[in-house]
């Protein structure tokens, strides 16, 4: 009777065993989870900054095409009167990777795009109407940066004020 022995549960070695490959499976969804999270909230950085200045470019250039632009506006600011006569500036700061709306007459700013890269205002000199030197159109470049990923935007608008037909 002595000799017949029942195995009851598991040993010491074969708990550890199992415990030991259960925490490397816990581990490995861990660093996937983790991963997968990383991924998501990069390309979701990278879709509100890509948006932002798309929305930034189109708003600009509506105010151009409507408004005046200042011939001595440069090529990382914008300075125009919007055709309801209000005087602003769009600007782009390196420093801070980012281009700001600025209402000349109360000081007030307003950030519209962050974590562009670049930003230039081409200012294209013609003559209006009157055989006047004036802005005749606008090229402006955008350039947004998240992690890895990167988008270049570029559009144009014509002054309609200055247009001869």
């Amino acid at each position: 009777q002595a000799s017949i022995l029942r195995r009851r549960g598991l040993s010491l070695v074969e708990s550890l065993i199992s415990l030991l490959i259960s925490a490397m499976l816990l581990t490995a969804v861990g660093a996937a989870f983790t991963g997968s999270a990383n991924a998501i909230d990069n390309n979701d950085d990278f879709y509100q900054a890509s948006q932002a200045a798309r929305v930034s470019l189109a708003r600009i250039l509506t105010e151009v095409r409507r408004g005046s632009v200042d011939e001595a506006s440069t090529s990382t600011s914008l300075h125009l009167i919007t055709d309801s006569g209000l005087d602003v500036n769009y600007t782009y700061d390196a420093a801070h990777k980012q281009i700001d709306y600025v209402t000349n007459s109360d000081g007030t700013s307003h950030v519209l795009a962050r974590n562009v890269t670049q930003c230039t205002f081409v200012i294209k000199l013609g003559t209006d109407y009157n055989n006047a030197q004036c802005v005749k159109s606008v090229t402006m470049e955008i350039q947004v940066k998240v992690g890895t990923n990167s988008v270049f935007l570029t559009d144009s608008a014509a002054l309609r004020r200055n247009i001869v037909y």
